[in-house]
């Protein structure tokens, strides 16, 4: 890092001129990637998945598979029992 109040002439201000600007694109370069990594990762369907097992942590969703399993097989059931009568 320079030291600005040790500039003299206008060489080493030039010289540092160009140093800062180099340090400044090379941030600004560093800024983008970052910028495009975390647009990468926060795309509509991540958002939507991370969203999901948010929400999916805290509610149990075992008690809930299980009577929705229950539900379909008893319904499967009352499906298949009037075909049954009919035979």
């Amino acid at each position: 890092m320079a030291k600005y109040n040790q500039i003299r002439n206008i060489e080493e201000l030039e010289s540092v001129q160009r140093s800062l600007k180099g340090s400044i694109e090379r941030k600004g370069k560093e800024i983008t990637g970052s910028l495009s990594n975390v647009q990468g990762f926060y795309t509509p369907t991540n958002m939507v998945s991370m969203g999901i097992k948010k929400v999916t942590e805290s509610i149990p969703m075992d008690i809930y598979l299980v009577s929705l399993v229950k539900r379909l097989l008893s319904k499967r059931k009352e499906k298949n029992q009037p075909q049954e009568e009919q035979e």
